[in-house]
């Protein structure tokens, strides 16, 4: 008996993201979820090649030798050097095909709303190299939405933060169309470099990218009146003496160094606000908005936000993950991704849960 299945394509949904890359396999769930980043041995001529992608990769920032370079090849939400990112794209797709035991595959990734159309080719010349055999491009904060599951395609408000490592998203929409939107390069990235700033102006303490987001996660809190107030082991080398150092810092010390960046978020959101019709205004004092993205994992940010913009955050169960169950659901919904058919896809996508391998 002759097996369907081997003439179909597979489906995979995309998060190509600037902090990590994750996969999503029909019928198999979430199976690749690891940094997006690529390390490349350039003793290796011509031009060098790809010694390791993801978690393997992430592990050498800061200490690989002169001739290892290691590359975030995801800026901003864009695609900043398309080798690498075609390079790690194919290393998660071949590790993806050798669990699920796929070949051919469509895919659906989620972008940033304000993508250019140079970067959007480069996502799908990326995919291509990879092997995808057709390619659908889903705005992210769409995805948000429908990882969700609001209701979009009503003629009511759903508005989305979606804060991830490069990019912040800020979009309101109805009937399955955005009404307003903004995006902001004041995301995970940034608060690292101000938590990397403040060290050193304060402490003369160089650090790396690894401490600042270790001390982000770990003692971050976005209401810092409050009165818990952690605590937490930082090292580095010092400015002045060149020796490694030990300094501890605290839950005000970050604050002081993030709050610019978060209240850019702020304005971000009041922005989008600004622009939607009374209508959709009151709908969204009513309903609040969607808090996704690694950012949404922030102590407190949740509140801070609502009590700026003086409306309600709803936070997911996974914000991480949101954005690509959302593209699951649209993938699995839709084989043609016009505006008109978005409204169907929140349904889908209230069957999709994580499946990590």
């Amino acid at each position: 008996m002759l097996n369907l299945k081997s003439f179909m394509s597979d489906r995979v949904a995309i998060d190509l993201g600037t902090a990590n890359t994750r996969l999503y396999v029909q019928n198999e769930g979430i199976v690749i979820d690891e940094p997006s980043v690529v390390a490349v041995d350039l003793a290796i001529k011509p031009a060098g090649r790809v010694v390791a992608v993801g978690f393997e990769a992430s592990s050498m920032l800061g200490k690989a030798p002169e001739h290892i370079r290691v590359i975030r090849p995801v800026r901003y939400g864009a695609i900043t050097d398309i080798d690498a990112a075609c390079a790690m794209l194919s290393r998660f797709i071949h590790k993806a095909r050798s669990r699920s035991r796929f070949s051919r595959f469509q895919a659906v990734i989620a972008v940033p709303a304000g993508i250019s159309q140079i970067e959007s080719h480069a996502v799908i010349e990326a995919a291509e190299a990879a092997g995808a055999s057709r390619i659908q491009l889903l705005e992210s904060t769409l995805a948000a939405a429908l990882g969700a599951d609001l209701p979009i395609g009503e003629p009511v408000c759903s508005m989305v933060v979606d804060i991830g490592g490069g990019t912040t998203e800020v979009a309101v929409m109805s009937l399955s169309g955005i009404v307003a939107s903004r995006s902001t390069r004041v995301a995970g990235d940034q608060m690292n470099m101000a938590i990397k700033n403040y060290i050193r102006r304060r402490f003369d303490l160089l650090i790396g990218d690894s401490w600042a987001e270790r001390a982000k996660t770990s003692v971050a809190n976005a209401c810092p009146q409050s009165d818990e107030n952690a605590t937490i082991e930082i090292r580095g080398r010092d400015v002045t003496s060149g020796i490694p150092k030990v300094i501890l810092i605290d839950t005000h010390d970050i604050w002081e160094a993030m709050s610019d960046q978060i209240n850019a978020i702020v304005q971000t959101a009041r922005s989008v606000l600004e622009e939607i019709p009374p209508e959709l205004s009151a709908d969204v004092i009513d309903r609040g908005f969607l808090l996704t993205g690694g950012g949404a994992l922030m102590t407190n940010l949740g509140l801070y936000l609502s009590t700026q913009l003086g409306i309600p955050a709803v936070i997911p169960v996974d914000p991480l993950s949101t954005v690509l169950l959302g593209a699951a659901g649209a993938m699995n919904a839709m084989t043609d991704f016009s505006s008109h058919i978005i409204a169907g896809c929140s349904r889908a996508a209230r069957n999709i849960r994580p499946a990590l391998v």
